[in-house]
């Protein structure tokens, strides 16, 4: 899989109403905030594209439940 085919697919499932994707090209890094608490999670596309070409994890849903789990928690520490 290619690097753009590789982004667009996380992009497409971490899509979220409040959240804002910004990629990197010179990077290759894509980063997703939360609109609300301005803070975010930074995704360095290049080691976990490799990754998933091992098969070092399973799919990129983890991916995604690490952004999940990132932001929630940035979220509660807010209150």
């Amino acid at each position: 899989m290619e690097m753009r085919e590789f982004r667009k697919e996380i992009e497409q499932r971490i899509k979220r109403e409040g959240w804002k994707l910004l990629y990197d090209h010179k990077e290759a890094s894509l980063r997703i905030e939360d609109e609300e608490i301005k803070k975010g999670v930074t995704l360095s596309l290049k080691p976990l594209l490799a990754k998933w070409e091992r098969n070092e994890f399973d799919s990129i849903d983890e991916v995604v439940r690490y952004v999940e789990v990132g932001l929630e928690s940035m979220r509660k520490s807010r209150c």
